[in-house]
């Protein structure tokens, strides 16, 4: 983080577009904002495994936050769990996670890919994009170093610079802002009244792999009963950053098995696909955008699958 800086403070925006009052957010909204300073640690605890967790409140008029700051041993994320008692009217809730990072872009995921966007606005056309949709994660990177927050259950943020000058110098870094609630008084104005839970986790020296992977855990559904099995299917590491996203029984009965991947980063990638039939049939491999090429017409026990980015959709069966 920045010198000075704290992660996890809270805002208050004031949220009264001209019109669409529950879609639109003002550009001026983003010179209102008002921090909650009104926030103490109501105590520490240890987890299981000798990591800590910090529980904090924060109060302002018409809200009341309730978060839990875990960090566990050997782990580069920082996680955070927030319970929201929201009653407010016409205000817009950010939370705050600044980065000692000095990037030009921000990454946001979207589905099956990414959308960039200038961090440093220089025309109307930057100016216009103070607040992104943000899928599972953002990502800020400098030539040297990374870092991402991921969400399972807030899709908005804005990014923006960090300069400043104190008494000991400059400050210099990246400013995430996830967006969590707001309250339009039209065409309901009881909207998102009453208590939410969030969970996000800021993630430090973040490779792509590494943000995929901590996306991919916190978002995934917990199955505690689920027996141990062998993996249906898995892609053997060749090259580029490839991501097996489901795998389904085809809908007609056959008993092929349907494989959805994807190349996550705007590259090229490379990965083995074992092609050992399940249960004596065939499989297919369903990749939308991109082409998957590479594909041996006798089925051998490994194809050597190259995806490229930004192109049709095609399907292949052995």
């Amino acid at each position: 983080m920045p010198d000075g800086s704290g992660i996890g403070h809270y805002e208050l925006l004031r949220d009264e577009p001209y019109e669409w009052d529950a879609w639109d957010i003002q550009r001026d909204a983003f010179l209102s904002a008002e921090g909650i300073d009104d926030s103490h640690v109501e105590r520490v605890t240890e987890t299981k495994r000798g990591g800590a967790t910090v529980h904090v409140s924060s109060t302002a008029d018409g809200v009341s936050i309730d978060a839990c700051i875990t960090l566990r041993p050997k782990s580069k994320s920082l996680e955070f769990r927030t319970k929201v008692d929201w009653r407010a009217s016409e205000r817009f809730l950010k939370v705050d996670i600044p980065m000692a990072i000095q990037a030009d872009r921000a990454q946001y995921e979207c589905q099956y890919g990414m959308v960039e966007r200038p961090i440093q606005k220089n025309t109307r056309s930057d100016e216009a994009k103070y607040e992104s949709c943000t899928h599972r994660f953002v990502r800020v990177a400098d030539a040297g170093y990374a870092a991402a927050v991921v969400n399972a259950s807030t899709y908005g943020s804005d990014v923006s610079p960090i300069h400043r000058n104190t008494a000991s110098g400059p400050v210099r870094g990246t400013m995430i802002r996830l967006s969590l609630l707001s309250s339009p008084l039209y065409p309901d104005p009881n909207t998102d009244k009453g208590v939410h839970e969030f969970a996000w986790n800021v993630v430090a020296d973040a490779s792509m792999p590494a943000v995929l992977d901590e996306a991919n855990r916190l978002n995934a559904a917990v199955l505690p009963a689920m027996p141990a099995f062998d993996p249906l299917a898995q892609l053997n590491p060749v090259d580029g950053v490839m991501v097996l996203d489901w795998v389904k029984l085809a809908d007609d009965g056959s008993g092929d098995l349907i494989l959805r991947v994807y190349e996550a980063v705007g590259g090229e990638a490379m990965r083995d696909l074992p092609s050992t039939p399940l249960w004596g049939r065939p499989r297919y491999a369903s990749v939308p955008l991109w082409r998957m090429r590479g594909w041996m017409p006798n089925c051998p026990r490994l194809l050597p699958t190259v995806i490229r980015p930004w192109q049709e959709r095609r399907k292949e069966r052995c």
